[in-house]
């Protein structure tokens, strides 16, 4: 089975390969050494393609107060959260979810 992560292993410090969190990440790299090198490639520009028929981009602002529009670039390999770090992140999305419902129906409901 290939192991497409040793170089990155080597030279990275991210949390997945570092050894922190590894049990999370585990599941997800024995799903990526499922494929080659070429066929993790293949997906990867299926994926840019598709965003980019889309029009998905991000738009950050600068200090001149000028926007500046980037592709909205993802990667196929997971950001893996724990069940205990969800437990905790997900009350957070719940209430910033419910609060944008809110501002929403105040700005476009019946006034």
């Amino acid at each position: 089975m290939p192991d497409h992560f040793e170089t990155f292993r080597q030279s990275s410090a991210s949390e997945a390969i570092a050894g922190v969190g590894s049990d999370v990440y585990e599941q997800a790299f024995e799903v990526f050494r499922r494929f080659s090198s070429n066929e993790l490639k293949v997906r990867q520009k299926r994926l840019t393609r598709a965003v980019d028929e889309l029009g998905l981009y991000q738009t950050t602002a600068l200090k001149e107060l000028k926007a500046k529009i980037n592709p909205w670039r993802l990667d196929p390999f997971p950001f893996v959260i724990s069940s205990e770090e969800w437990a905790k992140l997900s009350q957070g999305v719940v209430q910033r979810a419910l609060a944008f419902n809110a501002y929403a129906a105040d700005m476009y409901g019946d006034q």
